[in-house]
């Protein structure tokens, strides 16, 4: 099956998929590890964010799995590597 390019991106909104960044990581990933990283809290996160606090565990744990990461210090580590902390 064959989509025109332009195509792509309304598509990919209706059917809810999110692009991955280079790491693997969905953009909501990115925005959970960002902010862990400046040190607030899964109910921090996720009212900023909109999301309940066992979500923004979800996805801190997806980043984790996706990234090969096992603490919340070496997620940090990798967020300040990435620059992903501003």
């Amino acid at each position: 099956m064959y989509f025109d390019p332009g195509f792509v991106p309304l598509l990919s909104r209706i059917l809810g998929t999110r692009k991955a960044g280079a790491d693997g990581l969905s953009e909501r990933e990115r925005q959970v590890v960002s902010r862990v990283a400046k040190g607030q809290n899964a109910k921090e996160i996720g009212s900023a964010l909109s999301i309940s606090a066992k979500t923004v565990e979800t996805y801190k744990a997806r980043a984790q799995t996706k990234l090969g990461l096992r603490s919340r210090a070496e997620l940090v580590d990798y967020a300040l590597s990435q620059g992903l902390w501003s």
